[in-house]
């Protein structure tokens, strides 16, 4: 089982950058591991296929491989660079020989820095190569649900939750119906796809199943709910990056403001996230401690501005939301939220491209 899926909750401006602001992809990277040993893992990666490279340089396996490192870099460190070497070694594979895992690699990435347009069309040549990889299913999925398009996305799906038959397929349900508010069924899809991960050994995959499951109901506000699952995924990896958040999330919700920050600021110690900055600025303000507020508004707004700066367009809308929630810059927020209608048309750009307009009035 390949670990694709990377935790976001649909429509969370504080989500960690994956495909959602939209959804979930871990995409190759092996992300859904705690952040620290991710930033280990993806060096070690980078450096092994690096040095296949440097011995075989017509290798397209080797430069397909380095490819999928380097997001896992990109992912583990938030640091865009690695993106246009990923992508820049995914090309170098295919001009060497059109492979399968070039063109999901390529998908991949293109999901990670929401050009779903572009994810869709790899991901349709991969899945042409291999039709029956659900988890190319699931990289279009979540690609049609960026770009607005839920019926698009249903069609790949089997027709109800219950005849999902994979990992992939029940966590794509799952996505589906977080993305149209349908709470129940989207814990009921999220939790099939854990019994899916679990019945394949596959902890990672259970605990982001679990913790989506959690999500979906902390997003309704029913935090109660969402409680039991979390304690279901730290009994199986308490160190996981997604529950920690989802952790300081409920903390947040139930008024315990400095359990929150002293979460957040666990995390921010293993990596330098400016989305979780972002979530410590919301709690810290709430809080009334303008000084820690004033930090982490400023290392938020700088993350997301150097993914930007880099010619990347995956935070244009966090960072829209930061500057509507803080109320400055509201004419860069109406500019940068319509610009990135541009390649996410999902309900969560289309608000926040209609509250920053609203903010400007």
């Amino acid at each position: 089982m390949q670990n694709t899926w990377r935790g976001q909750r649909t429509g969370r401006w504080t989500a960690l950058p994956r495909a959602v602001f939209v959804g979930a992809l871990c995409l190759l990277s092996g992300a859904c591991a705690h952040e620290s040993r991710s930033i280990q893992q993806a060096d070690q990666r980078v450096r092994y296929y690096s040095q296949k490279v440097t011995e075989n340089p017509r290798s397209f396996a080797a430069h397909a491989q380095l490819a999928s490192a380097y997001l896992g870099k990109a992912r583990a460190t938030h640091d865009p660079a690695f993106l246009a070497r990923a992508r820049a070694a995914a090309a170098e594979s295919m001009d060497i020989q059109s492979n399968y895992l070039a063109l999901k690699t390529m998908a991949a990435i293109c999901g990670y820095s929401h050009r779903f347009a572009e994810a869709i069309d790899w991901a349709n040549r991969a899945a042409a190569a291999d039709p029956a990889d659900p988890e190319m299913t699931s990289m279009r999925v979540e690609a049609y649900l960026g770009l607005g398009q839920r019926d698009n996305a249903v069609a790949l799906l089997p027709v109800t939750i219950d005849d999902a038959r994979d990992f992939h397929t029940a966590a794509a349900w799952g996505l589906v119906c977080s993305s149209e508010g349908r709470v129940d069924d989207a814990v009921a899809a999220y939790r099939r796809a854990g019994e899916f991960a679990r019945a394949e050994s596959a902890p990672a995959f259970e605990v982001w199943a679990l913790v989506m499951a959690s999500g979906a109901y902390i997003d309704a506000g029913r935090v109660e709910d969402g409680q039991p699952l979390l304690d279901a995924a730290a009994e199986i990896d308490p160190t996981d990056t997604l529950l920690r958040i989802h952790r300081a999330e409920v903390a947040e919700a139930q008024g315990r403001f400095g359990d929150a920050l002293d979460a957040y600021a666990s995390l921010l110690r293993e990596s330098d996230d400016p989305a979780i900055h972002a979530a410590a600025w919301r709690v810290a303000r709430a809080a009334g401690d303008e000084g820690i507020a004033a930090a982490h508004f400023a290392a938020a707004e700088r993350g997301f501005k150097r993914v930007i700066d880099a010619g990347e367009v995956y935070t244009l809308e966090a960072l829209a939301k930061l500057y509507v929630a803080a109320e400055v810059n509201l004419e860069a927020a109406r500019d940068l939220a319509k610009r990135n209608l541009e390649f996410k048309r999902d309900a969560s750009a289309m608000r926040a491209y209609e509250e920053a307009v609203a903010a400007r009035r």
